[in-house]
């Protein structure tokens, strides 16, 4: 007998072993090194952990578009990297795209 634990445990493995890439619009991107919201923060020079300016810059920024490796369409980033676009929510409010992130994050 299944417990609901175990029950997702198996969907989410069952889940993982089809996904052959990662392209998205928005939501939370999936990231191989450091969180997107930190590599943002500190590429807009917030500084980094431990600095109060860092962590209220981190929280505004939000997944545009994210990209994986894609063979089928000739998308090769090298080393299984994603790509991902990003941008303050609030300049999202405003369509103001002068602003956005980009980050590459491989093996």
């Amino acid at each position: 007998m299944e417990w609901e634990g175990e029950t997702f445990g198996t969907a989410l493995s069952e889940y993982e072993a089809d996904r052959r890439k990662i392209h998205q619009v928005g939501g939370h991107a999936f990231v191989l090194q450091s969180p997107f919201e930190a590599t943002a923060a500190h590429q807009a020079g917030a500084g980094w952990y431990g600095q109060q300016s860092f962590y209220a810059e981190a929280r505004q920024w939000v997944t545009l578009l994210q990209l994986d490796e894609d063979t089928d369409a000739r998308m090769l980033w090298g080393d299984g990297a994603h790509v991902i676009w990003g941008i303050r929510a609030g300049d999202l409010a405003r369509l103001d795209f002068s602003q956005v992130c980009f980050d590459v994050q491989g093996h």
